[in-house]
């Protein structure tokens, strides 16, 4: 009986590790960019394009500032509010007062689901990978 439990425990135990290694894996994380990738995602970060519901998009280059959807994965716009900004606490810390003025969708295992998310972070979608 010992065994079993002590076996019981390892496998949790694993689990968990496994579990913690893949949430690592998904982090968004730190280098600082040059001056040079700076001044381009800033310059991407303002150009500005005309979105409208229905319309598929996706996260300009480098401006990904959410998990989900993944760089160079569509989203489909599900409505556009002009100049709505998220409330203190909304996201929590650096979100806070962030431009949402876009909610967007993706599919996930046949359900939607919908975020708000800020337009400039966002170009339309071609159909082609980054």
């Amino acid at each position: 009986m010992d065994d079993f439990i002590a076996n019981v425990v390892v496998d949790a135990v694993t689990k968990l590790k496994e579990k913690a290694e893949e949430s690592k894996a998904g982090a968004i994380s730190y280098r600082p960019g040059t001056t040079e990738e700076i001044w381009e995602a800033g310059q991407r970060y303002l150009q500005k394009h005309d979105l409208v519901p229905g319309q598929l998009v996706r996260w300009k280059k480098g401006l990904r500032n959410a998990k989900i959807p993944g760089d160079g994965e569509p989203a489909v716009i599900l409505e556009v509010v002009p100049g709505m900004r998220s409330e203190a606490g909304d996201l929590g810390g650096s979100h806070d007062f962030e431009p949402n003025e876009i909610r967007v969708g993706i599919i996930n295992e046949g359900r939607l689901f919908a975020w708000w998310l800020d337009a400039n972070r966002f170009e339309p979608w071609d159909g082609e990978e980054e």
